[in-house]
């Protein structure tokens, strides 16, 4: 969840944050099946007395219209739907996130506007808006692609509705070996300084087995962690090293079903460990 927090306005990621757990744990340690079909269409992950499941769906083209995240972490409710809108060629336009916790302050949907280079056959830039009291807070990321039409980078930019104009807050920095992401590289941004300092760097290793949820460049705008939607294979192993702090690993050991596709995963992180079974269609 950490891209997607990234690129949501400040009151908006403490209404989100109860969430994060969940999504990462769920989403973010890769995919799996209990049946040998290609499409995965539920995640159940647990942790203890944590638990969650998270719900795909698919339009007739095959391609990812909604999921949802269900479930309950340190006994509070999970709750978050997330809905693509896309037009006649499948590109998409919107992407519509709800939340009991937004309901619940008065806020129906945070919706993002998603712009596309037809031209290019790539998605450029998202302007996310959100209001709260009075105040229209917006948030846009715009995307850098490299000689290959790989996403390079994102910018993020934010405005608190006062009036003025955006500004930086934060970037990533993308690398790649083959068609896996091979680590993302968090900034911040100082508007007194005009620069950008690093704050944590993720290095991914990987199986050679397919990822059931690849969707190459359309990834950075499903946008949970963009490593989950983009790379073709299954990562096994994630090393977090925060700028002055020490390094975290997670390590990922799966199952497979008979099409390649990974069945079950445990998954350790420190002291934690979580498991989840998957379910293909």
């Amino acid at each position: 969840m950490k891209r997607l927090l990234i690129a949501l306005p400040p009151l908006t990621i403490l209404i989100l944050i109860s969430c994060q757990k969940e999504v990462e744990d769920t989403i973010g340690n890769s995919n799996g099946g209990s049946t040998s079909g290609a499409k995965l269409i539920k995640t159940v992950s647990k942790s203890g007395s944590d638990s969650t499941i998270v719900n795909y769906t698919y339009n007739s083209s095959g391609k990812i219209a909604n999921y949802a995240v269900s479930g309950s972490n340190s006994g509070q409710a999970v709750d978050l739907r997330v809905r693509f809108v896309r037009n006649g060629s499948g590109t998409i336009q919107k992407r519509i996130i709800k939340s009991d916790d937004l309901i619940g302050i008065g806020i129906d949907s945070i919706v993002t506007n998603v712009n596309y280079d037809a031209v290019n056959n790539r998605y450029k830039n998202a302007v996310t808006s959100t209001s709260f009291f009075g105040f229209t807070f917006k948030d846009s990321v715009v995307f850098n692609f490299d000689g290959t039409g790989k996403v390079a980078s994102q910018i993020d930019y934010s405005n608190d509705g006062s009036g003025g104009p955006y500004e930086i807050t934060s970037k990533i920095d993308y690398t790649y070996l083959g068609n896996n992401i091979l680590t993302q590289k968090y900034y911040s941004y100082d508007v007194v300084t005009s620069n950008y300092t690093l704050d944590e760097t993720d290095t991914y290793e990987y199986d050679n087995k397919t990822n059931p949820l690849q969707f190459a460049n359309e990834a950075f705008i499903l946008d949970v962690v963009g490593e989950d939607f983009y790379s073709a294979n299954n990562y096994t192993k994630v090393t977090s090293v925060p700028t002055g702090n020490n390094s975290t690993i997670a390590t990922i050991s799966y199952t497979y079903n008979s099409t390649g596709r990974p069945l079950t995963a445990i998954v350790v992180s420190g002291s934690t460990t979580t498991t989840n079974a998957y379910t293909y269609q």
